[in-house]
């Protein structure tokens, strides 16, 4: 995950050279795992929805794990069929989850 101006905006620096995010992959492989017939997925990571913002937030957090674009893929083509609890960074918000396609 990238500090740019999609899924970190709150981050993102365009004065700075070294803002030149490196391509997000991840959502092209889900597209592609998907594309070529894929059921289910399992997730470890911190997602959008369980990231909780302080007062001084300005922007939401999709967290270090998964793009937004690969998060909002998940909602929007599977279903959440089981989140299991995992060992986590400390101030991580990881968990384990399993996705059907709708």
């Amino acid at each position: 995950n990238n500090a740019d101006h999609i899924d970190n905006p709150h981050l993102y620096d365009a004065s700075s050279s070294s803002s030149s995010p490196q391509p997000v992959w991840d959502a092209d492989c889900l597209t592609a795992y998907m594309d070529a017939g894929g059921q289910t997925v399992i997730y470890v990571g911190e997602r959008e929805d369980k990231i909780e913002l302080d007062d001084e937030a300005t922007a939401p957090d999709c967290g270090f794990c998964s793009s937004r674009r690969f998060q909002q893929m998940l909602k929007d083509d599977l279903v959440l069929e089981e989140q299991l609890t995992c060992p986590c960074w400390w101030l991580k918000e990881d968990d384990v989850t399993i996705w059907r396609r709708k």
